[in-house]
């Protein structure tokens, strides 16, 4: 996939980004990955990644899960907007505004990305990129 092709240069990257700390952990740890799974991201925000997310799995479904999804940015727009946005072309995805505690559906593969796992906010806290 060529994320730039449908998303913002910084989304893109982002993305690929993401993609490659994906890849790199599956080579790690020789981890045979399994095609159609259910897969839900937690604490997903405006869910930005997941083209990436949906790349590397080819789920069957994707769910994003966020609790805060209503909050709103500086510019009004919400999490949930932006979410829409960028899983709009994406099959079987969805974005949820729920407490992950609370949601019942089947998953097979969770994931929760924390904020200092990619370069950005590193660099933003100044602390080593290793």
């Amino acid at each position: 996939m060529r994320f730039e092709e449908s998303l913002p240069p910084e989304t893109a990257l982002l993305n690929y980004t993401y993609l490659d700390v994906l890849d790199r952990a599956r080579h790690a740890l020789h981890w045979p990955l399994p095609f159609n799974q259910h897969i839900c991201d937690l604490g997903s925000a405006n869910f930005a990644y997941a083209a990436a997310l949906h790349t590397f799995f080819h789920p069957n479904s994707l769910v994003g899960v966020e609790v805060n999804g209503h909050r709103p940015y500086g510019n009004g727009r919400r999490h949930i907007d932006y979410a829409r946005a960028y899983i709009q072309d994406l099959p079987q995805t969805e974005y949820v505004v729920a407490d992950y505690r609370r949601y019942i559906k089947q998953t097979d593969i969770i994931t929760a990305w924390y904020p200092f796992v990619t370069p950005k906010p590193l660099l933003a806290w100044r602390l080593p990129l290793s």
